[in-house]
């Protein structure tokens, strides 16, 4: 099991009903962190995110900046790539589900696009600080339909934390203008975006080479075997997303538990 669910004694601390109680809130670390989230906060939280990450490429800097920014995010805010159905799970968990526009996404000038998802507190403490920031407000029904739908885009879920173990969002986006993932690959900031609980296994019996769940891979863990003409996973590379199991019409690939799996066992 992750960091998180090791610590706070749970399978997976976000599917922990208990770390979605209004106790949560009464820790002042976290509710600060809230307040700093709200509106364009995040957009501000992620540029000087950006900022401190480039001295872990300044050789006199890199090792102190890479531990010090990798224990701040490990205690305070960042997240953790989920499968759909754990998604969904979450939605059954939580309340209040309100739609933002991707900070990612605006802070690389991309398309608005209205898919992170927040939940419980976010609400209402988003309208208290920007009252006219673009909010959508959506049932538990709605949210799930959303879910489903960006899954099918070819959009990875990750839970977001405030002060772990509370969760509080959603984000749903790709490789392209994720910037958690970019500060995983580019800085090796392994707190700036943990794997799933879940790796990808390919029953080779069942595979036919189609190569259609490659195309989703948002994470470089899939390639065709040239010999055999099967896909192959990488475990060392697979963050558990589950968007290649979704699409293979064979019913080739299941997610099974990260800590069976040789090669992927505590790579989170």
């Amino acid at each position: 099991m992750c960091e998180f669910c090791s610590k706070h004694k749970r399978k997976k601390w976000f599917l922990d009903p208990d770390n979605y109680s209004e106790k949560m809130l009464e820790n002042k670390r976290r509710m600060n962190i809230l307040q700093k989230l709200a509106g364009f906060g995040l957009d501000y939280e992620l540029r000087d995110t950006a900022e401190a990450v480039r001295w872990t490429k300044h050789p006199l800097t890199k090792d102190v900046a890479k531990h010090i920014i990798n224990k701040i995010a490990s205690s305070t805010h960042s997240g953790q790539v989920i499968t759909l159905q754990d998604a969904l799970e979450i939605i059954d968990l939580s309340d209040n589900h309100v739609l933002f526009a991707c900070g990612c996404r605006r802070l690389t000038n991309n398309k608005e696009k209205m898919c992170c998802l927040n939940f419980g507190p976010m609400r209402d403490i988003n309208m208290g600080v920007r009252p006219k920031e673009k909010m959508e407000e959506v049932d538990r029904y709605e949210a799930k339909l959303r879910l489903e739908e960006w899954h099918r885009q070819g959009l990875f879920s990750e839970v977001i934390y405030a002060v772990p173990p509370f969760p509080l969002a959603l984000c749903n986006c790709d490789a392209k203008y994720c910037l958690p993932v970019k500060y995983r690959f580019m800085y090796d900031l392994r707190f700036g975006l943990l794997k799933g609980h879940e790796i990808a296994r390919v029953d080779s019996k069942r595979c036919v080479g189609c190569k259609e769940c490659i195309s989703r891979c948002q994470f470089g863990a899939m390639f065709l075997s040239p010999d055999e003409n099967k896909v192959v996973i990488d475990p060392t590379k697979c963050f558990g997303c589950g968007l290649c199991s979704d699409v293979c019409k064979k019913n080739a690939i299941s997610m099974i538990n990260r800590q069976d799996v040789p090669g992927g066992k505590d790579r989170w």
